[in-house]
């Protein structure tokens, strides 16, 4: 009988754990990549039900959280700030990421495509770095200099969600 997960797939996954975040920065805490994306599924979790967010979305979203990062499997971890030095090379790793989404999680490959399930995603995966940025400072980093405007771009977008998901739960929707 054959295994309901190869090998090489245990071990493609298995990468997650070793593959260690903000590898391009003076850090005191390692953070694998299976690390982040566990504390960004929970921190979903969480924005979901504070949100009063329910039912499929909320299991989308936690799928999609899971999921998020596995394309650094194959990529490694390309932190922001690099990304933010070339639009050519975001789009390249974009649609590698979406290729390889496509390829090998074709159920979900499209959560990316999902404005909602996106911005939720994208909240918790912030709140993420803010959790790093917060025990690396406790620990006395002083070097992590993009805290800040993770900060800024957490307050914009938990804006729009608190407007999207409270504006359409007085409507009577939710």
């Amino acid at each position: 009988m054959m295994p309901l997960l190869s090998n090489d797939y245990l071990m493609e996954i298995y990468r997650l754990k070793t593959l260690v975040r903000y590898n391009h920065r003076l850090r005191l805490t390692n953070e694998s990549v299976a690390e982040h994306s566990f504390f960004t599924a929970l921190f979903v979790l969480e924005i979901c039900d504070k949100l009063s967010i329910s039912g499929e979305l909320k299991a989308k979203s936690i799928e999609y959280a899971l999921l998020h990062d596995v394309p650094e499997t194959i990529l490694s971890d390309v932190p922001s700030d690099v990304k933010d030095l070339s639009e050519s090379l975001r789009m390249l790793l974009q649609t590698f990421e979406d290729s390889f989404m496509e390829t090998n999680y074709p159920d979900y490959a499209l959560y990316n495509k999902d404005d909602e399930i996106f911005a939720i995603v994208k909240l918790a995966d912030l709140y993420s770095v803010r959790q790093y940025c917060m025990v690396e400072a406790a620990l006395g980093n002083k070097t992590l200099d993009f805290a800040d405007a993770v900060n800024e771009r957490i307050d914009r977008l938990e804006k729009e969600l608190i407007k999207r998901f409270t504006a359409e739960d007085d409507c009577g929707i939710i």
